[in-house]
C-alpha cells in the first residue's frame, strides 16, 4: 500500500466489511495502488508496503521538493534513478520505529484519537 497526503479528501460509504484503505480515507488520507493520472502532485508520500518494487510509483507521485518516507524495511536492493530525486530536491525520510516516549506521552495526555487508530487495526496481539 502507498498512501500519501493530498489536500482534500473524499468520504464514501463503509464497504461490508471496511478495508484498510477505507479507513484511511475516512481520516483524511488518500491511497494509491497505481499511477495517478496527474503525477507528482502529492506533497508527501508515504511508502510502507515493505517490497522495492513500487519506489518507482512513489517517487513520481510525489512533487518536487516533497517528501518521501520510506517505513519499511527492505531486503536486497532497490534501484534508483538519484538524479531525478536530486533534481526535484525530494527529501527522503526513513522511518522504521518511532519515538515510543513520545508516544507514550500524547497516549497519557489523551492527544491522539484512538478511535480512528482502533479502525485501521486488523488485529491485536496480547504482550
Amino acid at each position: 500500500m502507498l498512501t500519501a497526503r493530498p489536500s482534500a479528501s473524499t468520504r464514501a460509504p463503509a464497504p461490508s466489511p471496511p478495508s484498510k484503505l477505507w479507513h484511511l480515507a475516512q481520516l483524511g488520507i488518500a491511497t494509491l495502488t497505481s499511477l495517478p493520472t496527474a503525477p507528482a502532485s502529492f506533497d508527501i508520500v508515504i511508502k510502507c508496503t515493505g517490497t522495492g518494487a513500487d519506489f518507482t510509483l512513489a517517487r513520481t507521485t510525489v512533487r518536487p521538493r516533497g517528501t518521501m518516507v520510506l517505513r519499511s524495511t527492505y531486503r536486497g536492493t532497490v534501484a534508483v534513478v538519484l538524479s531525478a530525486i536530486v533534481v526535484d530536491e525530494v527529501r527522503l525520510l526513513g522511518s522504521r520505529c518511532g519515538p515510543f516516549a513520545k508516544a507514550l506521552a500524547l497516549l497519557t495526555a489523551g492527544t491522539l484519537d484512538l478511535n480512528a487508530i482502533k479502525l485501521a487495526l486488523t488485529r491485536c496481539f496480547n504482550l
